[in-house]
This record gives structure tokens, sequence and C-alpha cells, in this order.
């Protein structure tokens, strides 16, 4: 007997949990905008990038299926993480970044789902600071604000692809897990500086934009997401393009 209420009790909380998780209604909607801020080609750039997901049919209200994973893709372009100075604090002290290593600033909104109760309570809406930091082969973005800060340490390949794992450093983060809540990051914008060092053919450029043009005078940024409840997105922005003068 004691072995089947063991049993029973360990469905139930496994019932609980998994009702507490968000998934997606056929209301749900994510925006991405992101743009360079030239549109000279082969040119030294920042960006503005601004992610935000409304859900009006989640149950209960705020309990939208958060992005797990997001890549942003800049199809073409070149990324040097040496031309600029680099904090060289591991993720556990990156608040303790030098300013002089700071490259952008933003904003963020976060809603809260409990985990151990059906329904799930909702908190929030709450608002974050954000700012980067520039790191050898990446960006921390640190997000500070209730529950935080919460440090995005996200990959910048040479081939300009942004990668960031926000369950990895926002959901399972000791904070969140001993209260049993799970964030919820509805909207994400930050810009980031163009940053240079050098001069001439040795100059080099944290972002450089792509070579050419691409089809319609446009340059093409592919941002992919993976959300907790196991769907995917794919968005394609389309910044402009200047062809050179000949």
């Amino acid at each position: 007997m004691r072995k089947k209420y063991l049993l029973g009790a360990a469905v139930t909380a496994l019932m609980l949990v998994v009702a507490a998780a968000a998934f997606a209604s056929a209301q749900f909607k994510q925006t991405v905008s992101i743009k360079y801020t030239t549109s000279k080609t082969k040119a030294a750039s920042g960006l503005k990038v601004n992610l935000f997901a409304r859900d009006p049919g989640a149950t209960p209200p705020g309990n939208q299926a958060g992005a797990s994973k997001v890549t942003i893709s800049f199809v073409g372009a070149k990324v040097d993480t040496s031309a600029g100075k680099r904090c060289k604090e591991p993720k556990a002290t990156a608040t303790n970044c030098p300013k002089s290593t700071q490259i952008g600033t933003g904003k963020a909104v976060g809603r809260t789902a409990t985990t151990n109760t059906n329904p799930p309570i909702m908190g929030g809406p709450f608002n974050y600071q954000v700012k980067a930091y520039l790191k050898k082969g990446g960006i921390y973005l640190i997000v500070d604000g209730t529950g935080g800060p919460f440090v995005l340490d996200a990959s910048f390949s040479k081939k300009g692809k942004l990668s960031v794992n926000v369950t990895r450093d926002v959901v399972n983060q000791p904070v969140p897990q001993a209260l049993h809540i799970k964030p919820i990051l509805t909207d994400f914008k930050v810009n980031v500086k163009r940053k240079t060092k050098g001069k001439g053919r040795k100059r080099k450029m944290l972002l450089r934009t792509p070579k050419k043009c691409g089809k319609g005078g446009k340059f093409k940024v592919v941002t992919k997401f993976v959300y907790d409840d196991g769907t995917k997105g794919t968005f394609t922005s389309k910044p402009k393009c200047k062809k050179p003068r000949h």
C-alpha cells in the first residue's frame, strides 16, 4: 500500500508541474525587429534589436510560452570581438565588468508563473534594465531587476551568429528554482554600439555588414526561437541596404 501511495503522490506532483507549464494558444504572436545602424555594405555597424511576444489566449492571462533558446544570424556579416575592450570576468562575476567594456543598453519585461500550483499563480509584469558587455567570443547581457540580476552569456561567432540560452541563464538559476517559479521574458530590447579598432586595412570591426546587398536591396537577418512548450519559430528581418556607388 505504501508503494502504491508513494507512486500516486509522485504522479500527482508530476501532473501539477505539467499542468503549470505554458502552451501557446492560437493567438500567440512573436514580433521581431532587428536593424543595423548603417545601411552601407562592408561597414562597421551597431545593432537595434527588439523582440516581444504576446498571447491574449494564454491561461491564466500572462502564462504564455517563453523562449528557451534564441539564435540571430546576421547573414553575410562578420564579427570580431577583439575590436573593443573586452570584459575578462567569468559569467559568475559578470556584473563586475568594467564600464569601458560596455557596448549597449536596453530594457526587458518579464512575468513569473509558479511551477508547483495548478493553475499557476502569475506575477508581474516586471521591468528590467539591460546592459551589454563585450567579452571574448561574445556578449554578456545583464538583465537586472526582480529576481536578478540574470547574466545571458551570449556567444557571437565570427560568421555573425548570436546565440542565447534563456533556460540555462534565466529559468534554471538559483532564485527561480528555489521559489518554484518560471520566469517568462516577454520583451527584450537592446541597442549595441558600433565598435572599431585601428585604421586602414588593419581596422577591426565588432560587426561588419555584408559585402553586398541581398534580394530587393536588403540585408538579411534570420532569428530562430525554441519555446519551452516545444514549438519553434523562424523570422526574417530585412534591414535597408545601400549599394556602393561606382
